[in-house]
């Protein structure tokens, strides 16, 4: 299968690059050796492993940090869609604080197999 593309790559945003490094350095670190990833280094993954620890880390990421994960895996090409049981409340101070968990749904063909989480994540990248 082949890498990250430069091309993919280049049209990546600093905040997308920043939660993708987050992702390979902290979420999900390769087991060995242990290493520190830089920018460019992203297009040394095969593309199916990156969107693997991309989907597998999504239990992790922030509700604030999903329109920018959102965008990444728009930009490698994965299908998707965050679904909320209860919609975030937008400056709402009624009801309870305590937001219900996203699920999201990746629909796709690959090689990646199903996931769970606190997330429900299925599918994978075209």
């Amino acid at each position: 299968m082949p890498k990250m593309t430069t091309e993919q790559f280049e049209n990546l945003t600093e905040d997308e690059i920043g939660i993708c490094l987050h992702i390979v350095n902290v979420i999900a670190p390769p087991k060995s050796p242990s290493i520190e990833f830089e920018p460019r280094q992203l297009t040394w993954f095969k593309h199916d492993m990156l969107v693997k620890k991309l989907l597998g880390a999504f239990p992790s990421i922030k509700p604030e940090g999903h329109a920018i994960y959102s965008s990444l895996l728009k930009k490698l090409g994965v299908e998707h869609q965050i679904k909320y049981e209860q919609p975030p409340s937008q400056g709402s101070t009624e009801g309870s604080s305590e937001k219900m968990p996203p699920s999201t749904e990746v629909t796709a063909s690959g090689a990646e197999a199903q996931q769970t989480g606190s997330a429900e994540i299925t599918g994978s990248a075209i």
